[in-house]
């Protein structure tokens, strides 16, 4: 039988024991003030090491902070002990040295489904089998196939997903898929390449600009129900001004029209588009169906 009331205590412990070590905070300053904390709890056991630096929670783990909530199978915080700078650690004290200990890094392992809250109240999704969390560098990357079948983050209702790894970086809002990378936008499109790198607004989350490097295609559905695709080596979509740029054997198809090139700007907001050549010795061509 679970001992519950032993489970409690422990988180309890834990989340004072981690509490500590957030910048700035220490446990009585967490008793007297309860300042932001990080809160985890497990089904089987919370674990502290000592010498390894780490706790541990083991069975359909959760870990909570004011923006964050991480769920795993099992969760790992690191640490790193810090001078503690509110006592007197000078080699002429003679009260003992004193430190803290500081959260470096968090692992979820096992199914792992994380969702951040940024600055705005702006909701970021993300799931793969690990999620690791740098919190010096303020780095999430997610890595394994979860149960889904695809590493995806989702956030204002667009959808980014990869077979490989899923990078983001919250400080300067760089995003990097790789392998057989998807991007799904709330109106229907859809980008997809081997790698894809987006650069969103740290300050809204919004999507600026998507970078497709290797085997790029481009999903956009027409106002009368089609669907036009285009293909090619690379894409670059440009958010400030609704164009995808396609460069590199460029195939743009519409039902039974096919039209040929080294370049395509897609104006997806003018509903227009625009071959070209960028040599003398290729030519553009189209096949149209005549009705």
């Amino acid at each position: 039988m679970t001992n519950y009331r032993a489970d409690w205590f422990a988180a309890c412990l834990i989340t004072l024991m981690i509490a500590s070590s957030l910048p700035g905070i220490t446990a009585t300053a967490y008793a007297q003030s309860n300042p932001q904390t990080l809160r985890v709890e497990a089904d089987q056991q919370l674990e502290w090491h000592r010498d390894d630096q780490q706790y541990i929670a083991r069975g359909n783990a959760v870990l909570t902070t004011q923006e964050m909530t991480l769920k795993a199978e099992t969760i790992t915080a690191d640490y790193t002990d810090t001078p503690d700078k509110t006592a007197d650690n000078s080699a002429d004290s003679e009260e003992p040295q004193n430190s803290k200990n500081r959260i470096i890094s968090i692992t979820g392992s096992g199914q792992a489904d994380i969702i951040y809250l940024d600055a705005q109240g702006q909701e970021t999704h993300g799931q793969a089998e690990t999620i690791h969390y740098d919190r010096q560098e303020d780095i999430l990357t997610l890595t394994g196939m979860p149960a889904s079948g695809v590493i995806r983050v989702t956030r204002d209702g667009n959808i980014t997903e990869a077979n490989n790894s899923i990078t983001y970086h919250r400080a300067t809002g760089i995003i990097t898929n790789i392998g057989d990378t998807a991007t799904k936008f709330t109106d229907g499109r859809q980008i997809f390449g081997d790698k894809a790198v987006t650069i969103t607004n740290p300050e809204d989350g919004k999507i600026m600009r998507i970078t497709i490097t290797g085997n790029a295609r481009i999903l956009h559905p027409d106002t009368n129900g089609s669907i036009q695709e285009a293909t090619g080596d690379h894409a670059i979509y440009d958010a400030a001004t609704d164009t995808v740029t396609v460069t590199g054997n460029v195939i743009l198809t519409e039902a039974d029209n096919i039209l040929q090139g080294d370049k395509a700007v897609m104006k997806i907001g003018d509903g227009t588009s625009v071959l070209s050549s960028d040599s003398d010795n290729n030519r553009v061509s189209g096949q149209f169906i005549l009705e």
